[in-house]
């Protein structure tokens, strides 16, 4: 079995503004369904561990892709666990070859 890493932002507002932000929904489903659905185990990490904020705009209607829509649908990844439980990224070692790395980015 093939493994990729995921890395989700731990960061929640952007810059000074106030304004909140996170992952974008897309940017993590899209792959994220498509590695899946082939069989590939996707692990989740984030610098800080625990629940990645979602950015809120990627929330709203007409931001859904048919990939956003099945994250928010589904219940293994809705379940508030499924992020909850992510890993710290610092305590990966990393093995030859044995894993790939995806960054899930926000395009704000």
């Amino acid at each position: 079995m093939k493994n990729v890493l995921f890395v989700l932002t731990s960061h929640d507002e952007l810059g000074n503004t106030g304004d909140k932000t996170g992952f974008w929904v897309e940017e993590f489903a899209a792959p994220y369904y498509l590695l899946t659905d082939k069989g590939v185990k996707v692990t989740l990490a984030s610098p800080k561990g625990g629940q990645p904020p979602i950015d809120p705009k990627s929330s709203q209607p007409d931001a859904q892709t048919p990939a956003s829509k099945r994250y928010f649908e589904d219940k293994e990844t809705s379940a508030k666990s499924f992020l909850f439980n992510i890993l710290i990224l610092f305590i990966f070692t990393w093995k030859k070859a044995s894993m790939s790395m995806f960054q899930v980015n926000s395009f704000r």
